[in-house]
């Protein structure tokens, strides 16, 4: 179940974006297929000009300006290359230089994370330290990079309603302790993420 909600919230964001329904993969099995195909596409021979680069850099680079507090801005580049894997990374040029102070930094953040988050699953079994920073993380994303009408990147208006929708889909985690989601409103926004 958690796997086609997953799969669904992936759809919704490629619907957001204006990708055609016929080109989404709607089971785990199609997925994985879709996935395949894209990773060997992607390991193939590199167009020439490469736009990975160029594109992966913006990336990295719309993510640390949504970062409000400097020294914590390389971890655009390091969470990208944890979630996407070394080698994806490098093939779309997330290769930033980070020093060593931020990579040992990053990794102490997710070794916590991952302890708490085991620790307190014994008093609160749908705890998650992890599933909280995301959330707040993602919220700064959405918010910032899609919402803001102001940036340059603007949702066509046929869009924004079902971004909006998403939004207040999204403005509480029902897994969460009630104090978990008091956490996540001050880091974020009182109730629907979308006011």
């Amino acid at each position: 179940a958690d796997e086609e909600a997953y799969l669904h919230c992936w759809n919704v964001a490629a619907s957001v974006l204006g990708v055609d329904d016929a080109l989404m993969a709607h089971t785990m099995d199609e997925a994985q297929t879709l996935f395949d195909c894209m990773q060997a596409r992607a390991r193939g021979p590199a167009p020439v000009p490469d736009p990975r680069p160029a594109l992966g850099r913006a990336l990295v680079n719309a993510m640390e300006q949504t970062i409000p507090i400097g020294w914590l801005k390389p971890f655009a580049p390091l969470m990208t290359r944890y979630l996407c894997g070394r080698r994806t990374a490098d093939l779309v040029g997330i290769d930033q230089h980070v020093s060593g102070f931020s990579r040992v930094l990053f990794e102490l953040v997710i070794s916590t994370t991952r302890l708490i988050d085991t620790l307190a699953r014994n008093i609160w079994p749908h705890f998650s330290l992890s599933r909280l920073l995301t959330r707040v993380l993602g919220y700064r994303l959405v918010t910032r990079l899609l919402m803001d009408q102001t940036r340059s990147l603007r949702l066509p208006t046929q869009l924004l309603g079902q971004a909006d929708a998403m939004l207040d889909h999204w403005g509480e985690d029902v897994h969460a302790p009630r104090w978990v989601n008091a956490i996540e409103d001050r880091l974020t926004t009182f109730g629907s993420w979308r006011d």
